[in-house]
């Protein structure tokens, strides 16, 4: 019996093992059933390696996949701070002007509340508005 099949291998040894066989298999472009014989292994063992590796491979790749696209990275976006355009609006009253695109902007007084403008940058960020 091939080396498979000793039982003081540990998992990972024996998973290895399993995979190097699959992958040998299907170099050497002989059937399932001739490569088992010739190395002393039961077929069923050999596909049923072969379906589960070739399982673990695909979801190994689509959760790359999805890793790489489901959070996307923040991307910063150019602010002009500008008192250009406010009319009878004293601009000592603002700490800040946020124009955002052209018909966006948010205009924060010197006493303003925290949370607030949090809550409405995560707002404005889920709308993809900035």
């Amino acid at each position: 019996m091939h080396e498979v099949y000793n039982k003081s291998h540990n998992r990972l040894a024996h998973r290895q093992a399993w995979k190097a066989l699959v992958q040998a298999w299907r170099q050497s472009g002989l059937t399932a059933k001739v490569f088992c014989h010739q190395e002393g292994l039961k077929e069923v063992d050999l596909r049923r390696w072969s379906t589960r590796l070739k399982q673990e491979q695909s979801q190994a790749t689509s959760h790359k996949k999805m890793a790489s696209t489901s959070t996307p990275s923040p991307t910063l976006i150019p602010v002009t701070l500008t008192s250009h355009g406010l009319k009878d609006i004293s601009t000592e009253e603002y700490a800040l002007e946020l124009m955002l695109g052209k018909n966006l902007v948010i205009r924060v007084k010197n006493q303003f509340d925290e949370n607030l403008l949090l809550q409405l940058i995560q707002v404005l960020r889920r709308a993809q508005l900035c």
